[in-house]
């Protein structure tokens, strides 16, 4: 019986993993906690086979924040695997959907990192450990328990990887079959994440600038290579993202602006990456880039006393990959700054690359970690790297029979596979598993005959309002398959400022009266005007209907208020107060 190839041992052991982080959950209805996030990511499945249902443009959306919509390109709205999930989400529904995202999130970001470093590392097991740490490092276990699938689903950055090894560096294939296969990993990983995209892109510069460095009496024959392989990609991609490019630069609902004001309240601390600031037990934000002292310890060793190109170009770029994610200045811990300037000062002045969070660059830290990783096991096995000085003792006496190859290899083996599974124990092996869930099931009312049969058409206003913290409603419409547009929601969209907002403006008359109640600070009678400015509001958003669930302790007074706005009661439906069909003559 022959076995079966070693990508499909691995990944089959990479998928056992990814699912039992999330055990618990198969069976029901439940999310990762990560505030509105998780109930945004289902709403993007669901708004997918939506759009492919109906012909419509999956780029922009006018089922949330309608009638303006929402720009796509703009936002997370991870494009391409909702489109290959597509399916999945037709049989059994975007929450399943997203279930089976979050499991196939690590699964192949730690397969395309177990065969991009079997070049490296021939040595399977040694591969398979550099893959398990980069598909289960901390930064994507800390990003996935709150459901951020479009900086976790990260099986493109390897790859690319290779492409590039092939073009530049091995010159191995022809330079157009390189620019092609490029081209689509891009096109790919533009469709899947803008941000993993640009941090790709400022590594690949940078790792191609080491490399030319290092070998700079080898730059000028391969740069004609290099030049047609990288115009070709240019091609191929510009093709493939025409529209969607265009949709980026010049498409409705453009906002201009840096999303975060500050990018700098996310970013490495250097105590991070030798000791998690609170413990995986709880994973922070600052523990994104933990790789820990003995993962630390082997690759330094290894890069000083292998002579493997590849060894010490992973740390290299490890250590380059670190720096970005400090941000503009070194922290030592969560508290403690100094001021000494670092590279991200000047990325975060350029235009678009400044919307990065420095953070994020942790995942590439993982990456060429988990690369030096699988190197380093891999010598260590091949007899080319020991840990310690060689003593008499080790070598073999004259006067006795020298031990077996086969058990010398078996020994190598041993000893190389248990210093990498000790190297990346603390970081992979402390992680939070299962992680915590929370199940939303879909309330009463949105399951009633008369709102899971609304005309086509209907633009509905509920309470609460979505925004970033409070997201359910659209986790609910997604659920009901987007049967009508919604006024609020959760995404950027153009501000009134130089920034733009995450959400609808909470000082506009509607959302202002909505957000008070929710707090309890409705006064008891609206101020002179109010009505007649709620009336105008949502007579321009072309709301159809209005749905308040019972949340909070004002809900006497908010439903006297839209009475009063809508000109008619509500009609009580499983405990919600139900406005349906609102006419615009009433809105007058």
């Amino acid at each position: 019986m022959r076995r079966p190839p070693p990508w499909i041992v691995a990944g089959l052991c990479y998928l056992g993993l990814g699912a039992a982080l999330w055990w618990h959950g198969w069976g029901s209805t439940w999310l990762g906690v990560g505030y509105g996030d998780p109930s945004q990511e289902v709403w993007y499945f669901a708004w997918m086979n939506h759009a492919l249902a109906h012909g419509l443009d999956p780029f922009v959306s006018h089922a949330m924040f309608a009638p303006q919509g929402l720009n796509m390109m703009l936002n997370t709205s991870i494009l391409l695997p909702a489109f290959v999930l597509s399916p999945v989400t037709a049989l059994f529904g975007p929450l399943v959907t997203f279930d089976v995202a979050v499991v196939l999130a690590p699964t192949i970001s730690a397969l395309a990192g177990f065969v991009a470093f079997r070049r490296y590392a021939p040595y399977g097991p040694a591969a398979f450990l550099g893959g398990l740490f980069y598909g289960f490092s901390p930064f994507l276990l800390h990003d996935l328990s709150a459901g951020h699938l479009h900086i976790t689903t990260m099986p493109f950055p390897p790859l690319i990887l290779l492409v590039l090894n092939d073009i530049a560096v091995r010159r191995k294939g022809s330079a157009v079959r390189g620019g092609v296969l490029l081209g689509l990993l891009v096109a790919a990983q533009f469709l899947t994440s803008l941000e993993v995209l640009a941090t790709t892109v400022v590594l690949s510069v940078a790792g191609l600038a080491l490399l030319a460095l290092r070998h700079r009496h080898e730059v000028v024959p391969r740069l004609r290579r290099v030049a047609a392989a990288l115009a070709v990609a240019a091609g191929v991609s510009l093709v493939l993202l025409a529209y969607p490019l265009w949709v980026l630069v010049a498409g409705p609902r453009r906002y201009h602006g840096s999303v975060f004001p500050d990018t700098q309240g996310l970013v490495a601390v250097l105590r991070a990456v030798v000791w998690p600031v609170q413990g995986l037990s709880h994973l922070p934000q600052d523990s994104n880039v933990y790789i820990g002292i003995p993962l630390i310890a082997l690759l330094a060793i290894g890069c000083w006393r292998c002579r493997s190109g590849a060894l010490r170009f992973a740390g290299a770029m490890a250590l380059v990959s670190l720096v970005l994610s400090l941000g503009r200045s070194i922290h030592l811990t969560v508290t403690v700054g100094t001021h000494i300037p670092l590279p991200g000062a000047v990325l975060a002045k350029l235009p678009e690359l400044n919307n990065i969070l420095p953070i994020r660059y942790s995942a590439f830290v993982a990456f060429f970690a988990a690369m030096g990783l699988a190197v380093a096991v891999d010598r260590i096995r091949a007899g080319e790297l020991t840990l310690t000085r060689r003593s008499a003792s080790d070598e073999p006496h004259a006067d006795g029979p020298p031990a077996p190859a086969s058990t010398d290899a078996r020994r190598r083996s041993a000893i190389a596979v248990g210093i990498g599974v000790l190297a990346i124990a603390s970081p992979v092996l402390g992680a939070p598993v299962p992680f915590a869930v929370a199940h939303d099931p879909m309330p009463a009312v949105y399951r009633s005959v008369a709102l899971s049969h609304l005309p086509s058409g209907s633009t509905v206003l509920t309470y609460p309002v979505p925004n970033g913290f409070f997201a359910d409603e659209l986790l609910w419409q997604a659920e009901a398959g987007i049967t009508y547009n919604q006024v609020a929601g959760y995404g950027f969209i153009p501000g009134p400022g130089p920034h733009p907002l995450g959400s609808l403006p909470t000082n506009l008359p509607v959302t202002n009266a909505l957000g008070l109640a929710q707090f309890g600070l409705l006064p008891p009678t609206p101020p002179p005007g109010e009505v007649a400015a709620m009336r105008a509001e949502l007579r321009a958003w072309g709301v159809t209907d209005i749905v308040l669930r019972p949340v909070g302790n004002q809900m006497g007074r908010l439903v006297a208020l839209v009475t009063e706005v809508a000109r008619r009661p509500p009609k009580r439906i499983a405990g919600a107060w139900v406005w349906l069909d609102v006419r615009s003559s009433e809105l007058r």
